[in-house]
């Protein structure tokens, strides 16, 4: 009797989690449903008791990225962000069917998956081989560096050439990703999937907005400011023009660059180049430095420190005045 029961208890545990990823793929296929009868708010219940079963990364990617279309269905993009991205730490290959789904929303996953980073980590032997990604240099092994979830093709030569090692590698986010390199003379690199990799993480040019509050401490006149302007983006450069609205009217220019330190912080530098329609009229150049935190692909908060020299305009003030700005920053998809 006693050898029964035992056998019957593991078997009940054997089949215990299978039973749980059940669930969660029949709830999963119920919201799908709902989902397709455009009962939104149904399916995203069900999604959500879905999400809490245990289950393989690929089906929490999947019950993710159909909360964040329930979302976008329901004109709620920032909750919609969120769920995306959840789906993109399950699976960073994760993807919607451009035939089947809103561009825009397909965009918005894309787009994500561009701004979300994880950590490599590569090795080669011999050391100090040069090592790109997709193409790009990343720099002499052993190298470490900040890139865009997904799939990617990495690369390694020798100096002298000889050697070569090709690999396809996975970045997930927040995570480590470690490869080693052997790399090998002559004979032909491993052949890559052209169409699974991508040919260059780089994203697109972004248009954005900021505001932002303008503090010159020590500063006899225009102490607090406020501004309001917008530019574009590429990769790590940012340009745009700012309209002073207060206390003095005027225009500044400005040229940044920033660079991922961790997921979502960046670090940037930028100059600037102030004009004021003030009595008299001030002209100056600028410089600072500052910290930018993304709390969606969408919306992110700055503050940045710098100095500004103005060479007309200031009668008998002290040209060089210290500036401390913080403001909002808006990206548009």
């Amino acid at each position: 009797m006693i050898p029964v029961l035992v056998s019957a208890a593991l078997v009940l545990a054997a089949s215990g989690e299978p039973t749980k990823a059940e669930t969660a793929a029949a709830k999963l296929q119920a919201a799908q449903a709902e989902f397709k009868g455009g009962d939104f708010q149904r399916a995203l219940k069900t999604l959500d008791a879905a999400a809490l079963q245990p289950a393989p990364d690929r089906m929490l990617s999947q019950i993710h990225l159909l909360r964040g279309q329930c979302f976008a269905a329901l004109q709620d993009f920032p909750a919609a962000e969120v769920a995306f991205g959840k789906a993109l730490e399950h699976d960073p290959e994760a993807s919607l069917d451009p035939a089947k789904v809103d561009p825009k929303v397909v965009r918005m996953v894309d787009n994500l998956r561009r701004v979300m980073q994880g950590d490599l980590r590569v090795r080669t032997e011999p050391t100090g081989a040069s090592v790109k990604l997709d193409g790009r240099p990343l720099g002499a092994a052993p190298v470490r560096a900040s890139v865009p979830i997904g799939r990617h093709s990495l690369e390694a030569i020798t100096r002298d050439g000889k050697k070569t090692a090709q690999e396809e590698v996975v970045i997930h986010s927040r995570m480590a990703t470690e490869v080693d390199l052997s790399l090998k003379e002559g004979g032909p690199a491993p052949k890559v999937d052209a169409a699974a990799a991508p040919s260059s993480p780089r994203a697109p040019y972004r248009p954005f907005a900021d505001l932002r509050t303008v503090f010159a401490p020590g500063s006899s006149y225009d102490v607090v400011g406020f501004e309001v302007g917008g530019g574009f983006e590429y990769e790590f450069f940012r340009g745009s023009l700012h309209a002073n609205l207060y206390p003095s009217f005027g225009f500044t220019p400005r040229l940044a660059l920033g660079v991922p330190v961790v997921e979502p912080a960046h670090v940037y530098v930028s100059v600037e180049v102030p004009f004021l329609f003030s009595s008299p009229v001030a002209l100056g150049l600028g410089g600072a430095g500052g910290l930018e935190y993304l709390f969606t692909r969408v919306v992110g908060a700055f503050a940045e420190i710098g100095a500004r020299h103005f060479f007309a305009g200031n009668g008998d003030a002290d040209p060089n005045r210290l500036v401390i700005e913080a403001g909002v920053r808006l990206r548009i998809p």
